[in-house]
């Protein structure tokens, strides 16, 4: 347990306040929501607070929301975004999910007959020191609206973010040396 996120995968809900930068420079709040979230009954603050938690959620009376699992993002993963430009938001957006989206729940497609199908859960596979990933094909047939895309990438990037501080000290602290193996004349 790192902070207040045990690391490893959450499954969340796509509902968030977004900031995003105006062009005056000031950044500007921006709600993304699945359709099935009841905005007004639903404590959004407290849903980026608990990490995702979707018991902060509240869903439209007959609707279902679209789950997806996401793991945290690993170093190399994080280092690897940061190469792409900040000048192509949908490419960054893309890879975040394509890192770390291990399973998605209720999020219909059309098969090649026209039917509404469930989207199958990505396929995963080793891509070098990235680690696991999902394949560009099934980024692809997720084909999620430009705002949704980043909404997620965002949660993702959040719940990343939760691993980053160290989990245990790097050094001592100044004076103690029991860490070192010393002992005091």
């Amino acid at each position: 347990m790192i902070g207040r996120v045990k690391i490893g995968s959450r499954r969340i809900v796509i509902a968030a306040y977004i900031p995003v930068p105006t062009p005056d420079g000031g950044k500007k709040d921006v709600t993304i929501l699945d359709p099935a979230v009841d905005e007004e009954a639903s404590d959004l603050k407290a849903y980026k607070e608990s990490y995702f938690d979707t018991s902060n959620l509240v869903f439209l009376e007959g609707e279902e929301p679209t789950y997806f699992t996401i793991r945290q993002l690993t170093r190399n993963q994080k280092d690897a975004i940061e190469v792409i430009p900040e000048s192509n938001p949908r490419q960054r957006s893309a890879f975040y999910i394509k890192c770390a989206v291990e399973r998605i729940d209720g999020f219909k497609i059309e098969d090649e007959e026209g039917n509404e199908i469930d989207l199958p859960n990505p396929k995963r596979k080793p891509n070098g020191s990235l680690g696991v990933m999902a394949q560009d094909s099934w980024v692809s047939k997720l084909d999620l609206p430009e705002a949704y895309l980043h909404g997620l990438a965002w949660h993702i990037k959040t719940f990343s973010e939760a691993s980053d501080p160290l989990s245990r000290p790097s050094e001592p602290q100044s004076g103690d040396t029991s860490l070192l193996g010393a002992t005091a004349e």
